[in-house]
């Protein structure tokens, strides 16, 4: 829908992912010298951002099958 529509206010966006994997990339992610809890707080942040992308996607491809 963020292709198609642009971003919506209030439903599902990419935006979480997005910010997941830029902190995923910090140094010490990378080199998994982060503290266990930064580590877990890592997984918590990607794992909603990939839920968020999933609702999305879903949401999308009502979107598209609506369009026929």
């Amino acid at each position: 829908m963020e292709y198609f529509k642009g971003k919506s206010a209030l439903g599902p966006k990419t935006d979480s992912l997005a910010e997941a994997l830029a902190i995923a990339q910090h140094h010490d992610a990378v080199s998994g010298t982060e503290k266990q809890h930064v580590a877990d707080d890592y997984a918590k942040r990607l794992s909603i951002g990939y839920t968020e992308v999933i609702k999305l996607s879903i949401l999308e491809l009502y979107y598209l099958q609506s369009q026929k």
